[in-house]
C-alpha cells in the first residue's frame, strides 16, 4: 500500500512476487486493483493471502453487502459506517462502507458494497457500526443481507433497531446473526 499523499499516487498493482532470500523461491500473487481512493473500490493498503504451508493461494470470494435503511422518521445517517464479516473460515479485514464518491444510508434505502476477500466459509455473524461523525450521525438499520458470489449463498442478518447513543441501548456498533 502507500500513504496517497503525493500528487500522482495512483497504482495499479498487476501482481507482486515475493522471495524468500533463504531458499530462492518465488511466489507470485496476483491483484490486479488498483492502490487509489478514486479508482476501484478505493482501497490504498490491501492484504494478500496465503492458504497454509502448501504455499497455494487462497481462494478468493467476492461478496456483496446490502444494507437495509429503516423507514422510520430520522432513519438515515451521515457517519461512517464499517463492517467486518465473520464465517466458518475466518473473518474479512474491517470493510468501510461509506466509500468517498457514495451518498448513502437514507430512509427507507438501500446501499449496495462489494469486497473481495479469501472465502470465508459460511457466514455466521456480522458486526457493524459507524464512527458517530457528522450533523445526523444516528442510524436505524433494519437488516444487512450478503451475498457471495462464489457460492451463490446469500445470508440476512436482521437489526431493526438504532445505531445511536441517545437511542434504543445507546450502542453505536452491533453484533449480528
Amino acid at each position: 500500500g502507500h500513504d496517497s499523499k503525493r500528487l500522482g499516487s495512483s497504482w495499479f498493482v498487476e501482481s507482486c512476487i515475493v522471495k524468500n532470500q533463504s531458499t530462492g523461491e518465488e511466489y507470485t500473487f496476483s491483484i490486479n486493483k488498483w492502490f487509489d481512493e478514486d479508482e476501484d473500490d478505493g482501497k490504498i493498503v490491501r492484504e494478500i493471502f496465503v492458504a497454509d504451508d502448501t504455499k497455494k493461494i487462497s481462494k478468493m470470494s467476492k461478496y456483496t453487502i446490502t444494507t437495509m435503511t429503516g423507514d422510520v422518521r430520522g432513519a438515515g445517517t451521515d457517519a461512517n459506517i464499517f463492517c467486518t464479516v465473520y464465517g466458518t473460515e475466518g473473518s474479512s479485514d474491517k470493510i468501510d462502507l461509506d466509500a468517498p464518491k457514495i451518498k448513502g444510508f437514507n430512509r427507507g434505502g438501500k446501499d449496495e458494497f462489494s469486497f473481495e476477500t479469501v472465502d470465508l466459509g459460511d457466514l455466521r455473524k456480522i458486526r457493524i457500526g459507524h464512527d458517530n461523525k457528522g450533523i445526523g450521525a444516528s442510524w436505524f438499520l433494519d437488516k444487512v443481507i450478503i451475498k457471495g458470489s462464489r457460492s451463490g449463498d446469500t445470508w440476512e442478518f436482521p437489526c431493526n433497531n438504532w445505531l445511536d447513543k441517545k437511542k434504543s441501548d445507546g450502542k453505536l456498533v452491533r453484533e449480528l446473526e
